[in-house]
């Protein structure tokens, strides 16, 4: 990194801890790149992840052809089991995971928003988290309504699968296929939590986006909005990201997240 450039990221460090610091009412908006430190996996690479990117290993899961095909099912718990183990061997919080939730003071409320179902947010102390794409943590079936459900935790699920395969991967009362509560391509985000996080996002003093390429809508539409409605807007991020050409971006670092906290604390 040039001379040149190392001033100007310091000083764009600089400029946004000075407003996260001045607000009351913090947003974040965070991606696969805030947990590849733990060790996990990204998805698309480019994150900062140090594992091979998911999906250069596989084919990113379909929510309709995992309905019709018993293949497709194995495959993606196969791939369930793998997660869980990654899950279980990863690091737990790291650093971005405890600074976020270490700016939640009583003058200042902070906002989680996360695309990642690993669900380490809230093992750092955040409480106040919306998981957009849903988590790992729990198993249901596909078809019931959710007053009905029996969920199962993940680690029991997958106890199921790798004792009994595929065929008992089945809800007690339907018959129908039990899936991680995620959301995969084809499968609908809940609109009532893009909703609330728009209007979350829209009532905050700044919205920062951290380790995200911003690929995915509509979740990454949110912080989009708040940028086009002149909230102030961070990216933080190594490598482009689709919201780099919004014009309404008012900081961007391109650094990975560690070197982020590492300026943030010297200045």
């Amino acid at each position: 990194m040039l001379l040149s450039e190392e001033v100007f990221l310091r000083e764009t460090v600089r400029e946004i801890k000075k407003a996260i610091l001045g607000a009351k009412r913090v947003f974040f908006f965070t991606g696969a790149g805030v947990s590849t430190e733990s060790g996990l996996p990204d998805y698309r690479g480019g994150a900062g992840s140090a594992k091979t990117p998911i999906w250069s290993r596989r084919e990113p899961f379909d929510f309709n052809t995992f309905k019709r095909s018993k293949d497709a099912r194995r495959e993606y718990w196969e791939f369930y089991v793998d997660f869980a183990k990654d899950l279980r061997s990863c690091s737990g919080p790291n650093i971005t995971h405890r600074m976020i939730s270490s700016l939640s003071t009583d003058e200042r409320q902070v906002i989680v928003v996360t695309q990642n179902i690993d669900g380490l947010h809230q093992l750092a102390g955040s409480n106040n988290v919306i998981e957009i794409h849903g988590n790992c943590r729990q198993v249901s079936c596909i078809n019931c309504k959710p007053g009905k459900l029996k969920k199962l935790c993940i680690s029991d699920a997958v106890k199921m699968f790798e004792s009994g395969g595929v065929d008992v991967m089945t809800c007690e009362f339907c018959r129908k296929p039990l899936k991680p509560n995620t959301i995969s391509f084809g499968q609908e985000v809940d609109k009532n939590l893009i909703i609330s996080s728009r209007q979350t996002a829209f009532q905050s003093d700044i919205v920062v986006s951290m380790g995200t390429t911003l690929k995915v809508t509509p979740a990454a539409d949110i912080p989009a909005a708040a940028a086009l409605a002149e909230i102030p807007y961070a990216i933080v991020t190594k490598g482009p990201t689709d919201h780099d050409t919004i014009p309404f971006v008012t900081w961007r670092a391109d650094c990975d997240l560690c070197e982020f906290w590492r300026i943030w604390e010297s200045v």
